[in-house]
């Protein structure tokens, strides 16, 4: 998968560069639990979603319509 992602004004963008049909983002903190979900269409290349500014380490996780997992961690 090709992904790019970054962070700016309290939102996560994702930019897909394949079309991987629907596919579930899921953005844990893990210093304060708080978690974060959304269903992206990745035929439309970008998805954003607000997680706060909250400093901390986090996981991504992305889930497609077949079920592949791929996940990725960030600091703020």
């Amino acid at each position: 998968i090709h992904l790019r992602a970054y962070y700016a004004l309290r939102n996560i963008w994702l930019e897909l560069y394949a079309d991987l049909g629907m596919a579930e983002i899921t953005v844990v903190n893990q210093t304060t639990g708080t978690t974060k979900t959304t269903m992206f269409d990745s035929a439309f290349d970008q998805a954003v979603m607000t997680i706060g500014n909250a400093s901390g380490s986090y996981l991504i996780y992305i889930v497609t319509e077949d079920g592949t997992t791929y996940w990725g961690t960030f600091q703020l």
